[in-house]
Parts: structure tokens; C-alpha cells; sequence
């Protein structure tokens, strides 16, 4: 089962203007995304998207296995937050399985997690 644990936001610079806070939600996913748990992993991501931040982080690093419904939330989320002016970034170094199932869409995996916007250079919790 995946669970999904939000580690925080940072904050850049307040409002821009458009309605939403420049801030990064960096969320952890971990085990398996499969049938049954896509539709929780769908719940807790629209909720993040619909906060507005400017940044939605999505840790693929502790991602054992992930089926089509995971790419399919993942492809809905990334609409989703298309719509709402959210950018949505997939971070960490995913297993094997995950980097081809989402390699054959075209996507790709940044390698380092999202850093502080106050130019901490530490990684993220």
C-alpha cells in the first residue's frame, strides 16, 4: 500500500498576485501504487494541487512498484494542476520499474529534491 506523507512547504514570496502562495509541497510517496491504492493517492494529491501552491513535489525515491492507475492519477493530477497554475515536478531516483513505466509516456525524474528557496543547499527532509 502507498502511503503518502506531506513534508512541508516552503515558502518564497508570499502572494504573486494570481491567488496563490509561492510555496513548495514536497510529498513523499512510498511502497506500492496500484488498483486499490490509486484512488487515495488520487484524493491526497488533489488536495495538495487544489491548495494552490506554486510547486507540487512528488518523491518517486522510496517507490517500490507503481501500475497504470498510479500513472493515470499522476497524468490527472498533472492536468489538474496544469489548470490551477500549479507546476507539478517528479523528484528522487525512482526504482527501475517506476523510471520505465514513466519513461514510456516521456517523462522524466529530476534527480535532486526540491531545495529551501533561502538558498539552504541541505536536502529536504
Amino acid at each position: 500500500m502507498t502511503t503518502l506523507s506531506l513534508v512541508g512547504a516552503r515558502h518564497a514570496r508570499g502572494d504573486d498576485g494570481v491567488g496563490h502562495t509561492a510555496a513548495v509541497r514536497l510529498v513523499r510517496l512510498r511502497g506500492e501504487i496500484d488498483a486499490f491504492s490509486a484512488p487515495f493517492l488520487r484524493d491526497d494529491l488533489r488536495r495538495e494541487v487544489e491548495a494552490r501552491p506554486a510547486l507540487v513535489a512528488v518523491d518517486l525515491s522510496d517507490l517500490e512498484f507503481m501500475g497504470v492507475a498510479g500513472l493515470n492519477v499522476l497524468i490527472e493530477v498533472r492536468q489538474l494542476a496544469d489548470e490551477r497554475g500549479t507546476a507539478l515536478m517528479l523528484v528522487g531516483s525512482p526504482s527501475p520499474p517506476v523510471e520505465r513505466l514513466l519513461g514510456l509516456i516521456g517523462w522524466t525524474v529530476v534527480d535532486e529534491p526540491v531545495r529551501s528557496s533561502r538558498g539552504d543547499h541541505r536536502r529536504t527532509p
